[in-house]
């Protein structure tokens, strides 16, 4: 309120303005502003040299002056979800105009508005009262950007063996990020790689986070599948060729799920039993390998060496096996063989006699090729035993006929 007083006093020489309110002024024509509202009576009082006066008076009205004002929950919000509740809390008003960016909305008391913009806004309200006495408050409002998480996942299904999971971040708007693997761990680098400890299906969720604290969430699914544990056992892995019978005993197990097996015996034979049996038909080392697979695609292998020893190849012959008693004399020609390695031998002349003969000292031989002369006539069974640097044995019988011994 300015009230402007002209004086159109004549005769004066001086004035005196009361403005009712206590104070004054000895302005000729004073403007004057009111601390209250209330009805004021000015007077001017206006003298001559000679101490002559006259006065004058009038009414005033200063009307009550509206006081606008509100708050909001929040001036900084995210776009994602926005809100902004602006709670009127003016007085001395009886209508309202509620403005954004100086665009009218609502005469309501208070309002709630929603942008689907990231902006800056300016919420104004207007007031007035019977009097058409007016007031007015404005405020920005700040709508942030709304960040949008985004990843991806090099392979989401992967076996428990070696698993390893590569995320890619492809999320916009962003500066901080926080993973979530799913299996207890975390991390806040922005293109990370996990290994899962444990074969289950995990919710992995990133986080997005703007520098106005704005948030996204993406969540994904990784699968690490059972992977086969293999194992398996020999009943002797180091045998002799001659009778040589591998049998293997499988202890492959998995979490969950059906498994299938391959075995390679490492001589192109194969299998797909649970627990076979193999014959080697050469002496060799030999390196056997179990593959097993779920139904899942998930393999594991294991590998053992065989060891299949050469067993010698016994074989002689006799310059005459059918002699008689007087000036006998059987030579005999060790003929045997061995792929690899080394033999001893061991003869039994008579070898079909009672042991304390055949076991006589002129009875044996470990020559390669002896010669012996028998003291008494009879048939007699040669026996050569032959054994291997490597414990190999074999064997082969002979007999020489008594008939032919006088």
């Amino acid at each position: 309120n300015t009230f402007s007083l002209s004086n159109t006093s004549n005769g004066a020489s001086s004035f005196q303005w009361s403005f009712g309110d206590g104070n004054s002024s000895t302005a000729l024509s004073p403007s004057y502003s009111y601390a209250n509202y209330g009805s004021y009576k000015i007077k001017l009082l206006a003298t001559v040299g000679y101490g002559c006066s006259d006065s004058m008076e009038k009414n005033i009205t200063v009307r009550p002056q509206p006081s606008i004002s509100f708050t909001i929950n929040d001036t900084d919000q995210c776009l994602s979800g926005n809100q902004y509740i602006a709670t009127n809390l003016s007085s001395g008003a009886t209508t309202y105009s509620w403005k954004i960016n100086n665009i009218e909305v609502a005469t309501t008391n208070s309002i709630v508005k929603s942008f689907t913009s990231a902006a800056n806004y300016q919420i104004g309200l207007s007031g007035s009262n019977a009097y058409n006495c007016q007031d007015s408050f404005k405020q920005v409002v700040y709508v942030r950007p709304q960040p949008v998480a985004g990843f991806s996942i090099s392979d989401s299904q992967q076996c428990y063996h070696g698993n390893k999971f590569y995320f890619t971040n492809f999320s916009s708007g962003a500066s901080y990020y926080y993973w979530n693997f799913g299996d207890g761990n975390s991390n806040s680098t922005s293109n990370p790689v996990h290994n899962y400890f444990s074969n289950d299906t995990f919710s992995v969720s990133l986080i997005s986070t703007s520098a106005y604290g704005c948030k996204d969430t993406l969540n994904k699914t990784a699968y690490v599948f059972p992977s086969p544990n293999v194992g398996f056992s020999t009943n002797d892995s180091n045998q002799c060729f001659n009778g040589n019978q591998f049998i293997f005993s499988n202890s492959s197990a998995i979490n969950s799920g059906a498994q299938t097996y391959l075995w390679d015996f490492g001589n192109s034979q194969q299998s797909t039993t649970i627990n076979p049996t193999i014959n080697y038909y050469t002496d060799d080392t030999f390196s056997v390998k179990l593959i097993a697979t779920s139904n899942l695609g998930c393999q594991d292998s294991a590998s053992r060496t065989t060891y299949v020893f050469p067993s010698p190849d016994p074989a002689f012959s006799i310059n005459n096996n059918k002699q008689c008693f007087k000036g006998n004399q059987f030579v005999f020609s060790n003929n045997s063989t061995i792929n690899s390695g080394a033999q001893t031998y061991l003869w039994y002349f008579a070898d079909n006699q009672p042991d304390s003969i055949k076991n006589s000292s002129g009875m044996q031989s470990t020559l390669a090729n002896p010669t012996i002369t028998y003291t008494a006539d009879d048939t007699f069974t040669v026996k050569l035993i032959l054994t291997s640097d490597l414990g190999c044995m074999d064997s082969l019988v002979k007999t020489v006929d008594r008939k032919s011994v006088v």
